[in-house]
């Protein structure tokens, strides 16, 4: 039964040992481009892993392709998600201040504080040019240290009738959701074959490979969706059994697919590489987001501009005298939000509920409006209507007790004139 469902059984330690001492070491194309998007640090770290596995490293050629092609974008991802952030920082703090001039604030603290966000925009703006500046340039330091690594070690280029074939299979996998790829299918509707493909042709050159080779492989990528990863109770258990089922079956050999985390925790278990946790950390946030996008503190953005001390003590003067949604209305939308995120809700509602939740979050209330209502309630609170005497009362249920007994409906005189005379005929009065 073991070699049967070999696939299906967990690898113990001696099988991950075997694999970290001889198995070809493949990475996917956005484990390759994140190579641009760590930190020089954490790049260096990540480098010196993959060096000291240089001998066993092989690039399959579908992965060149994609490299080249999304790689001027990988080289500007960072600075272009910091651009689109502090854009809508500002547009964020013009909406704000337009509602706060006029105020006893000052004018010119908040033209402080927007030049202070232009200033930081047109900083990064020079570091994104600076750096499409070197895409054009021979010489590049990240591709040079990448071709060397990897020279000798790509697939060969695949014919054009091994690329129809596999297209066809392709298209056919992925309407029977046959893992690897096909949930690209929706986002790359449209795309040219080989990069609709893209995942199934990459896996297809590794089982090649493999078996040209006699090799065992162990593959690195951060794609956390189900056509690769299994999922059970939101909790990503690993590899797909189908994957590693079809891949024993056609090669007779072994896979195994790690995240990059894993990739890199394994390499200090197995190989003795050194990874801090600072580049752990980076590593988690780019795995966490495809493309990493960059939150801006506002407290931390005005910190490093140049405004005054007097001018941050203002803007949190008025931000705090702004009251937001009250807290229990947000608790309630973010519970609502919880249910909705744990259920199988249509896309389109969860994101219309994120907005809602977002909108409530950023509303602000008139400070003057709460005050009208506070004083209209308080008003309200000091009414006091006053007790009936308890035998009058208890006179008028006995009364009621009586008249239910005649079937009389029970009312007040409300039948005499301030004259004191009986109302006339057409006048409106008691009918018994």
């Amino acid at each position: 039964m073991r070699k049967e469902f070999q696939a299906f059984i967990p690898p113990d330690d001696a099988i991950f040992k075997e694999l970290w001492a001889s198995a070809r070491v493949v990475l996917d194309t956005n484990v390759v481009l994140n190579l641009y998007r760590f930190s020089d640090a954490t790049r260096d770290e990540f480098l010196a892993v993959l060096e000291s596995l240089k001998d066993r490293l092989w690039m399959p050629h579908q992965v060149g392709w994609e490299f080249f092609r999304r790689r001027s974008a990988a080289m500007t991802d960072n600075e272009r998600d910091v651009l689109v952030a502090l854009r809508k920082a500002k547009a964020a703090f013009e909406d704000s201040a337009a509602g706060l001039r006029g105020r006893q604030a000052s004018t010119h603290h908040l033209d402080d504080i927007a030049q202070a966000i232009e200033e930081k925009i047109n900083e990064v703006e020079k570091a994104r040019d600076e750096r499409l500046r070197l895409y054009t340039e021979a010489g590049e330091p990240v591709l040079e240290r990448i071709l060397d690594l990897y020279d000798g070690r790509v697939g060969g280029e695949p014919e054009e009738d091994w690329l129809k074939k596999h297209f066809a299979l392709g298209e056919a996998r992925y309407r029977a959701k046959t893992p690897p790829g096909y949930c690209d299918a929706k986002d790359k509707k449209g795309h040219e074959p080989r990069s609709l493909y893209g995942d199934y042709l990459l896996w297809r050159e590794v089982i090649d490979h493999a078996t040209a080779g006699d090799a065992d492989i162990i593959l690195v990528t951060n794609d956390g969706k189900e056509d690769w990863v299994e999922e059970v109770s939101g909790k990503k258990l690993g590899p797909r059994r189908e994957l590693m089922d079809e891949f024993t079956k056609l090669t007779g050999r072994r896979c195994w697919v790690y995240t990059v985390r894993a990739f890199l925790h394994h390499a200090g278990a197995f190989i003795e590489a050194q990874v801090s946790e600072d580049a752990m950390s980076e590593v988690d946030v780019l795995a966490r987001v495809p493309r990493m996008t960059v939150g801006i503190d506002f407290n931390d953005l005005l910190q490093g501009a140049r405004v005054t001390e007097e001018t941050l003590r203002r803007i949190r003067e008025m931000q705090s005298a702004l009251p937001l949604v009250d807290q229990e209305v947000m608790k309630q939308v973010a519970a609502m939000r919880h249910a909705l995120d744990s259920m199988k809700i249509d896309p389109e509602i969860l994101k219309a509920a994120s907005a809602a939740h977002a909108a409530l979050t950023s509303f602000q209330v008139d400070p003057e409006m709460l005050r009208s209502i506070a004083a209209t309630q308080a008003a309200f609170d000091a009414i006091r209507i006053p007790r009936l005497p308890e035998d009058l009362l208890r006179d008028v249920a006995t009364l009621r007790e009586q008249q239910a007994q005649l079937h009389v409906v029970p009312r007040l005189r409300d039948d005499v004139s301030e004259d004191g005379d009986e109302p006339d005929e057409g006048d409106e009065g008691d009918r018994t």
